[in-house]
């Protein structure tokens, strides 16, 4: 059994420290989790229960639970 090993070489030999740099880099502000803008609880509710105004023609029980979910993010205590 035999086995070849081919090997690349590169015309600038930065490129590759400067790539693997960047990779690095890369997949260190994907694994930081998102920043999310803090909403009031009113802003927040007031979302869910637009959302739920556009679902309700289609999906009235689902519509209920997020007016329910709404009042209920507004009435807790911060």
């Amino acid at each position: 059994m035999s086995a070849s090993l081919q090997s690349t070489t590169f015309p600038n030999p930065m490129l590759p420290r400067v790539a693997g740099g960047l990779v690095a880099r890369l997949s260190r502000w994907m694994a930081q989790p998102a920043s999310r803008k803090r909403g009031s609880r009113g802003e927040d509710a007031a979302a869910v229960r637009a959302m739920a105004y556009r679902v309700q023609g289609t999906d009235p029980g689902f519509a209920a639970d997020l007016y329910a979910a709404a009042a209920r993010h507004e009435g807790l205590d911060d």
